[in-house]
């Protein structure tokens, strides 16, 4: 079994399949690698800052081919959670 095996049908569409998911949620940058590997789309949403500051982020991944869905996703978390904030350069 090859890894893009691995990732799709072994991985991220079974884990999907199984628990009745739309989406996958994954901490800042932790996640890109493996949906990206198996052709899977993936967003950065907000979600707030850490002590000194800086932006952080969740990643939102679906199944492959479904980006409207991912996108009407991501914006239903951005919106509930106001986590978005501009930046203020100095």
């Amino acid at each position: 079994m090859n890894d893009l095996e691995n990732t799709q049908n072994n991985g991220i569409d079974l884990v999907m399949h199984d628990n009745q998911l739309d989406a996958l949620i994954s901490p800042n940058d932790v996640w890109y690698g493996i949906p990206a590997k198996a052709g899977y789309p993936s967003i950065s949403v907000p979600s707030g800052f850490d002590e000194d500051g800086l932006p952080l982020s969740i990643i939102l991944t679906a199944e492959a081919f479904s980006e409207k869905k991912l996108i009407e996703i991501a914006y239903v978390y951005e919106q509930a959670t106001q986590k978005r904030k501009p930046i203020e350069f100095k």
